[in-house]
This record gives C-alpha cells, sequence and structure tokens, in this order.
C-alpha cells in the first residue's frame, strides 16, 4: 500500500536572479504529472480495495450456494445426481425444502430482507412456473412470457401483446397498509393506453404500479381501485427501478421512487388499501405491457429512503452451479481423462459472476466433490435382466452390476470366490 502527501504550492511567475520564465513553466510542468501520477496512484490503490471487498463478497455468496447443494445432495442424492452435466443450475426454496432447477440466479447484496412477503427474480430458464425466493411465498404461472439473459438482476422475463404472470388471490398479498412494491422495467415504447407491471386486482383494486400513456410515458403507484395515485415522468428504452410505498404512520401517504429517489408523493385521507382479488405481473385488468420486467418484490412494511437506496444500489452477482461425472483409475485415484465411472461422486462447480465499476467481467469459482454416503437397502430376488451399468437406482429392478465378480446365463447365477 503506497500514500501519497500532496502539498499545494503556490508559484508566482517571476524569474528569480539566474532563473528564467522558461524554467519555471518546465518545473510546473513536471509539478502537475508528479501530482497526476499521484492521484492515478491513489484511484488504483481504492479500486484494489474496492475489487477485493468485492471477491470476498463473491466468495460468501457462492459457499452459501454451495451449502444449499450440498443440502440438496445429503436429502436426496438423485435429485442432483439425475441433473444434467455442464448446465448451469440454481437451487430454489419451497417450504421446508430445497429444489435444483435450470438457471442462474441474480443475487442483489444488502437487499433488505425483514417482511419481504414475496420476491420473484424470473431466473428461470425453461420453466412454465415463476418460483418465490421466499421458502413460504406464492408462486405463478407464465403466461406466454420468454427470459432474456443479462438483465439487471440476472435473468428477466419480456413481456409482448397478451402476454403476463399470474398468482392467483393469495392471502399474503393481501396488503391493506404499510407496504413496498419495487421492480426493474424497461418499457419498450409509450403505451397507447394505461397498462399494468403490477397489479393486486379485485373489487376494488388494492394497488399496482402501472406505465400510463403520455407524451413521454409516466409510471404510477395507485392504492384503492386508482382513487388515489403518485406518478412521475418516465422515458421508454432504458431500464429504470420503481418502488411505490404505502404508509400509515404519522398519517396515510403514498410515495413513488425511481432509480433510488423520491419522484412523487401524496398524503390519502384513508388508512387501508382494500386489497382483495388476483396478482398480476405484466397485467393490470386489460392492459398487458411491453417490454421487460425484472426482480419483483412485496414487503409487508413501509419502506424509507434508505431501503429503497440499498435495494437499488445494491451490488448484483449471478451464481449457478454445474455438476459433471468422476473417473477413478484402478487404484480409485481421481483421473481427469480415461478411468471407469463412479457413480457415487460427483464433481459440483460453483460459478459467481458480477460486473465491478470500471473493470472487466470478474467471476469466482469453487470446485468440490460430493459423495453419495446414504443408500437405501433393497431385497431383489429377479435377476433376469442380467449383468447392467452401474448407476444408482431409486428402486430393485432386474439385474446386476456388470462390475462384479458375477458369471451369469439364463437360468443360473454363479458368484465367484464365494466360500459355502
Amino acid at each position: 500500500m503506497f500514500s501519497f502527501f500532496l502539498k499545494a504550492i503556490t508559484y508566482k511567475l517571476k524569474a528569480r536572479s539566474g532563473q528564467s520564465l522558461i524554467e519555471i513553466i518546465v518545473g510546473l510542468a513536471i509539478g502537475a504529472v508528479l501530482i497526476g501520477a499521484a492521484v492515478v496512484g491513489i484511484t488504483f490503490v481504492l479500486r484494489s480495495g474496492s475489487l477485493n471487498q468485492q471477491s470476498r463478497t463473491a466468495s460468501g455468496v457462492s459457499r452459501a450456494l454451495l451449502q444449499e447443494v450440498r443440502s440438496v445432495s445429503d436429502s436426496s442424492w438423485l435429485d442432483v445426481y439425475n441433473l444434467d452435466r455442464g448446465i448451469s443450475h440454481y437451487i430454489v426454496a419451497s417450504g421446508t425444502s430445497l429444489s435444483a432447477f435450470e438457471g442462474k440466479e441474480g443475487v442483489v447484496v444488502n437487499a433488505p430482507q425483514d417482511e419481504l412477503q414475496a420476491h420473484w427474480n424470473f431466473d428461470e430458464s425453461v420453466e412454465n412456473i415463476v418460483h418465490n425466493s421466499v421458502a413460504s411465498g406464492v408462486r405463478g404461472d407464465i403466461i406466454g412470457t420468454m427470459p432474456v439473459f443479462s438483465c439487471r438482476v440476472g435473468t428477466c422475463r419480456s413481456f409482448e401483446g397478451s402476454q403476463y404472470m399470474f398468482f392467483g388471490d393469495d392471502s399474503s398479498l393481501d396488503l391493506q397498509a404499510d407496504f413496498s412494491v419495487a421492480l426493474w422495467m424497461y418499457p419498450d415504447a409509450v403505451p397507447v393506453s394505461n397498462v399494468g407491471l403490477v397489479s393486486k386486482e379485485g373489487s376494488p383494486y388494492g394497488y399496482g404500479i402501472t406505465y400510463d400513456y403520455d407524451v413521454d410515458g409516466q409510471v404510477r403507484f395507485f392504492v384503492r381501485d386508482e382513487g388515489s395515485s403518485v406518478q412521475a415522468p418516465m422515458p421508454p428504452q432504458g431500464w429504470h427501478h420503481v418502488v411505490g410505498v404505502f404508509g400509515s404512520s404519522p398519517s396515510s401517504f403514498l410515495n413513488l421512487y425511481v432509480d433510488g429517489l423520491l419522484a412523487a408523493t401524496s398524503t390519502l385521507g384513508f388508512s387501508a388499501s382494500g386489497a382483495s382479488g388476483d396478482f398480476f405481473v405484466g397485467r393490470h385488468s386489460s392492459g398487458f405491457f411491453d417490454g421487460m420486467i425484472d426482480d419483483v418484490r412485496v414487503y409487508s412494511r413501509a419502506f424509507d429512503a434508505n431501503d429503497v437506496w440499498s435495494l437499488y444500489n445494491g451490488r448484483v452477482f449471478v451464481r449457478s452451479f454445474y455438476v459433471e461425472d468422476v473417473f477413478r483409475d484402478s487404484v480409485g485415484e481421481i483421473v481427469s481423462s480415461g478411468g471407469s465411472l463412479d457413480p457415487s461422486t460427483l464433481k459440483v462447480t460453483i460459478v459467481v459472476e458480477w460486473n465491478p465499476v470500471g473493470s472487466a467481467a470478474a467471476r469466482h469459482e469453487v470446485e468440490d466433490y460430493f459423495t453419495r454416503w446414504r443408500n437405501d437397502v433393497f431385497h431383489q430376488s429377479d435377476w433376469s435382466e442380467g449383468p447392467e451399468s452401474l448407476v444408482p437406482i431409486p428402486e430393485p429392478g432386474g439385474g446386476f452390476s456388470n462390475s462384479s465378480n458375477i458369471r451369469f446365463s439364463p437360468g443360473s447365477i454363479q458368484i465367484d470366490e464365494l466360500n459355502e
């Protein structure tokens, strides 16, 4: 680590005895170069420190995912063993269990977690169901939307025409007061009528965020059948972070934040939203959004400015894992090529990617080996299928491993070196 001490010096452009004006100017130029070098050095040290901190954060993000994959493996080996080799997957919590799905998960570091009711990050790459990162949270059905990779927080969803997501009428989203709704949006164009980003519908409408017709477009947060709302300008063709807040203290209010800053506010004459009915993403009534939506969150508390800034400005890491078969040589050592398949061991690689400010894309990898340590005991009486490849089986069949010391012919079976 280098330290630079800079001292301001004021020069008068007046030649001393025996010193020319040209010499003074040259001296000033050299001083400017030295100061510039010092500033570059300080910037480099600060940037290096920031990258080191990001690398440590990426290491923690990777270790957390490694532990989740290990939990799945310990619970059900086949849930990991049967994954497609070399394909990126991530882990989703559902109730008290963890499951692996194809895709990459976007993680916002330091995002608020208190009273998070729902979080749909749209990281599914092939699924028709929207998974909720809140273990007990409601999942949704995908109606025609398509995944888009490398969005604001990992993968997002593209909406076009009458495409939307449907989450039904779930009581966890029947929020009456003190709640916040957050999302990233990318509108393709100014709509010809008001269209939905998120909406809790019913009679009356509970709450929602819409993208409305205006000369340059505007985003709007409303409650109670659109009777009260706040809005702010929102041009198309760009990513924007939007947070709508309904608070009740010291009196009821609506706040709308755009890209981390308060864009509009209003006081209310009522204290409950009247939320009921179905929840949609990409739709409000008959208005369908055209564009991309990412990282939708619903909280059962009113955000303050610090919460909004933490969510908007949080560093994004994209994490995933993939599995590979393991092969061993004749003495049981793992080899990179050749050897025999070991169906009781898998190589698991955790990958974390991020984009540091002012630097090239960064990547952190962690490798580990998982071994199947728990087996089921079967009583098998049918051997008619003969020798077959050695793979983990969930239930007994009619064969046996072709690597065992068993000689087989139809109607008989003989085990070599077996004492009577």
